[in-house]
């Protein structure tokens, strides 16, 4: 069935919107599972802290799972770019260049695939690198093992204040020195003589 060119450039035009709406929310789920993850990661870390590279090696292997879906949908991006250029380009459609959508998406610009391909091999090499390291740590972090070294030297520290506290006082600190516990003997040969007033 024939079709028009302008039809066939309205058609081409909303293949495109749908294609590229499609893969906004591709990419806003792989951000949402990424959260998900790391809330995962938390309780897995807290709860059961030898199993934490579980959670990133399901990570890494999610990662791989959403980079190859976007692969698999960038020719439904790219073929209406390309077809609606051509349509553009062409003389019977009379288009003025500064007008023309398709043509004016192949700049010079880093494209979104570039970027998303950067991205994926980044966080794949990241979590790929976590899970040996969680995996040969038994799940500790380099800071919780630092935090550990000192809450023991902390704990020591009040330990000791507290069986200090506890300690009676020292025998030294209860008695007095003797001269001040003497009493003065008496002395008959000298009687005791009464105080006399003050004549003031």
């Amino acid at each position: 069935m024939p079709i028009s060119t302008e039809e066939l450039y309205k058609y081409i035009f909303e293949e495109h919107r749908f294609a590229s709406e499609l893969r906004v929310k591709m990419l806003a789920s792989w951000g949402v599972a990424y959260a998900a993850f790391a809330a995962a990661f938390a309780w897995v870390h807290h709860e059961a802290q030898p199993l934490s590279w579980v959670v990133t090696l399901l990570a890494a292997a999610f990662t791989y799972a959403f980079w190859e879906g976007d692969k698999g949908h960038r020719p439904a991006t790219k073929l209406p770019k390309v077809i609606g250029a051509i349509i553009e380009e062409d003389p019977k459609t009379d288009i003025p260049e500064k007008r023309r959508f398709f043509s004016s998406l192949e700049s010079g610009t880093v494209s979104h695939s570039k970027v998303i391909d950067s991205l994926a091999k980044i966080m794949l090499a990241l979590l790929v690198a976590a899970t040996g390291y969680l995996l040969c740590s038994q799940g500790k972090l380099p800071g919780s093992q630092m935090s550990e070294s000192q809450s023991c030297s902390s704990g020591v520290m009040v330990s000791q204040t507290v069986v200090q506290a506890e300690q009676p006082p020292s025998s030294s600190l209860m008695t007095k020195p003797a001269s001040h516990c003497q009493i003065p003997a008496h002395t008959p040969s000298t009687p005791d003589v009464p105080c006399k007033p003050d004549p003031r």
